[in-house]
């Protein structure tokens, strides 16, 4: 499948997509049952629905949105449930996959979170996830429901992929790739400017262009306060 070819909007940014693609290569020749946290509406994976060889789940607080995830990923599969419980109520080893997008800063005890979601991946499961980086703010609605479900202070941390890698190790996992994206001003353009109908098409562009820019040795040392986004991939230790 190209994630490209499908008729329905791809939400969000280049650090999505390459996401996305990845789960794609994941699920080409077996069976992915995959967890979202944060899931919101479950937006992410319209491309995906009836296209991919995935089982679903997603968790998230927010219930308004959860009502419209579970139309989409099934009823029983779209759960509010704190972060912090998640291996209270999937099964150890359950999941090939876990997922997340913006929502790791978010919480205060990260590195909780991490042994949280190694416990409910298999051995040798990957753990994908996009965190903001430069000017990134949750939104308002975010605030009060982080302050109010979990009780906690308010909370958003900014991370760089050497305390990401760190936390990860400690949590048993090992990261595979860490990648650098979605340049300001081509998400301004993409989310604000250009017709719907005419996003998936930049989409496609805009990541071939940061392809190229994240091989750039000059990129890479020097670009990284033009980007809004860090994705990272990490495995399982078996």
């Amino acid at each position: 499948m190209n994630l490209f070819d499908t008729n329905q909007p791809i939400v969000g940014d280049v650090a999505r997509v390459h996401l996305l693609e990845r789960v794609l290569t994941l699920a080409a020749e077996n069976k992915v049952a995959l967890l979202d946290v944060g899931c919101g509406s479950g937006d992410l994976w319209l491309p995906l629905l009836g296209h991919a060889n995935l089982e679903f789940w997603g968790i998230d607080i927010d219930q308004a949105r959860l009502e419209i995830a579970a139309e989409r990923l099934g009823r029983d599969r779209a759960i509010m449930l704190n972060i912090y419980d998640l291996s209270k109520h999937f099964p150890d080893q359950r999941f090939d996959a876990v997922v997340s997008t913006q929502t790791l800063m978010l919480f205060k005890r990260l590195d909780q979170v991490l042994r949280e979601i190694n416990t409910v991946l298999k051995p040798g499961g990957r753990l994908l996830f996009t965190i903001g980086w430069t000017r990134y703010r949750p939104n308002v609605q975010i605030k009060r429901q982080i302050r109010g479900y979990f009780d906690e202070r308010y909370y958003m941390r900014r991370y760089d992929e050497h305390e990401i890698s760190q936390l990860l190790r400690r949590a048993g996992f090992r990261l595979d790739h860490v990648r650098f994206g979605t340049i300001d001003v081509l998400k301004t353009i993409h989310s604000t400017i250009i017709v719907t109908k005419n996003r998936n098409k930049m989409l496609q562009q805009w990541k071939a262009m940061e392809d190229v820019l994240v091989s750039d040795e000059n990129f890479v040392e020097r670009g990284k306060n033009f980007c809004l986004t860090i994705y990272f991939e990490a495995i399982k230790e078996e």
